[in-house]
């Protein structure tokens, strides 16, 4: 599925439990990256990956697993850029899934 919402917030625990569908039309996991935050910018738009949601796999079934979301929807007036002050201060770091 993909989010509907203008914005998804995640919070997660080193738990593999998510996966993504990629170019190859394969699922792969998503990896746990300690405080990470994730857009995905295209061509001046936000585009929503697809993604499920399924069980850890076997050598993780033990540990706990909670998420938190928050889903957020603006008003269709809002207008959603990149920050332009975001400035040096700004990382990027491409995480491939796995």
């Amino acid at each position: 599925h993909e989010d509907i919402g203008s914005i998804t917030v995640l919070y997660s625990q080193p738990v593999m439990a998510l996966q993504t569908l990629v170019q190859d039309r394969k699922w792969r996991w998503i990896r746990h990256v300690e405080n990470a935050h994730c857009d995905v910018p295209l061509e001046q738009t936000f585009k929503a990956m697809i993604h499920r949601v399924v069980q850890p796999p076997a050598d993780e079934h033990t540990h706990t697993h909670l998420k938190l979301f928050y889903f957020c929807m603006t008003d269709n007036a809002v207008q959603i850029s990149p920050n332009p002050f975001a400035g040096e201060g700004a990382v990027f770091q491409q995480v491939r899934a796995v």
